[in-house]
């Protein structure tokens, strides 16, 4: 029997805080496009490619790991709609809203190294915030719990829009004006609720960057890209080495018609200031590494991060959200618990679910994010639990 998988959309997409048949078959790749390097572990391309056909996508691309190795991966389709181009294994995908995962292991590392800690308040930073903010602290922002809108555009639509016009400006600085500016009135929603937000993120973000002195692209490359030898992931759309070597994000314009966004455009993905809630990109096996991470950690490796750590970013609190993931009951599947994170600007959708209790992290990236999108990375999630049938 199959198991049943309840993922969660966490979008976090430009401008905004159904099966549309089968696809002709992939093309062969140009010379320029064949793989020079075999891909560890399992091929996952004609599975996928069967998928990818299913749902409509432009391309689909999975892997499974445990805590040491690469056990299956792989990729099929386009990387832009139109065009003869085909993906490989070692393509990098836009992460969404995944990022929020990393941005919280990022302060577990930092409480670890006692440069922060859970229970740092936001007013220990912004002095001159609303005094309602007093007992809104970092750990309740990564769980969604800090009282922060589920909805720049319609709560704070000037703000919303400011991010916007400060484009590709020093995100840090943009980061810190949006917290003053946010942090001035009393908090839209009740604190100590969960509330998904990517504004709570982006406020873990300027705080980081007004105690370290760094910004969190550079703070999350020293302490959790490059540890983990992360070393294909960069911020915003691919474009390495040139935007022309990577998928690109796809609008969906209703009917089957998907167009490619130029990378280049800000229209591509979400302002360079929301960083911290989504705009993480990477390569499947480098991705995966984090999940390893979390794996290795779950299994008493305290290398990376510490019993505490592990355990405030694994489990929950009376709500779904650990500090980073949603965390979710009992998975026969799974024997036992599981966490996840699915993440999409709207234009790309990207899934991740890890099971400590079989020693499995599963990825799975599309480059549209409308429900076909979804549906897709859930099967291709299902398609790697299988292989342990």
């Amino acid at each position: 029997m199959r198991p049943a998988l309840l993922l969660f959309l966490m979008a976090c997409g430009p401008g905004t805080d159904g099966d549309t048949g089968n696809l002709a078959p992939d093309p062969a790749p140009s010379e320029t496009e064949t793989e020079t390097t075999e891909p560890p572990g399992i091929s996952l391309d004609s599975d996928l490619r069967v998928l990818k056909n299913q749902w409509g996508v432009p391309s689909l691309a999975a892997a499974v790991v445990n805590g040491t190795e690469v056990l299956a991966v792989g990729a099929s389709g386009k990387r832009r709609e139109g065009e003869a181009g085909k993906v490989t294994w070692q393509d990098d995908y836009h992460l969404g809203s995944v990022t929020k995962a990393f941005t919280a292991m990022l302060v577990g590392r930092l409480v670890d190294q006692g440069s922060l800690t859970w229970d740092h308040a936001l007013t220990d930073t912004f002095a001159d915030a609303d005094p309602a903010w007093d007992d809104v602290t970092v750990e309740m922002l990564l769980r969604h719990e800090g009282g922060t809108t589920p909805s720049l555009a319609e709560t704070h639509p000037t703000l919303w829009a400011s991010l916007w016009a400060d484009g590709d400006a020093d995100p840090s600085a943009t980061r810190a004006d949006f917290a003053h500016q946010y942090l001035a009135a009393p908090p839209s929603e009740t604190p100590g609720s969960p509330l998904y937000s990517n504004a709570g993120y982006v406020l873990v973000g300027a705080v980081l960057e007004a105690e370290l002195g760094a910004a969190w692209e550079t703070l999350l490359q020293e302490e959790v890209l490059d540890p983990l030898d992360m070393t294909g992931c960069g911020f915003g759309p691919p474009m390495d080495p040139t935007p022309d070597d990577q998928p690109w994000g796809h609008a969906d314009l209703g009917g089957g018609s998907l167009v490619p966004m130029d990378p280049t455009t800000p229209e591509s993905d979400n302002p360079p200031a929301l960083g911290p809630a989504g705009t993480l990109h990477c390569p499947l096996v480098e991705w995966a590494r984090f999940g390893q991470a979390h794996l290795n950690a779950a299994s008493g490796d305290t290398a990376f991060l510490s019993v505490d750590t592990t355990a405030r970013l694994q489990t929950y609190q009376g709500t779904e959200f650990t500090a980073g993931m949603l965390y979710t009951e009992e998975q026969p599947w799974a024997d036992g618990p599981a966490l996840t994170l699915t993440g999409s600007n709207t234009l790309w959708l990207a899934t991740i679910w890890i099971a400590p209790g079989i020693d499995r992290a599963y990825v799975t990236a599309t480059n549209v994010g409308n429900s076909d999108a979804f549906m897709a990375t859930n099967e291709a999630v299902l398609l790697g639990i299988e292989l342990d049938d």
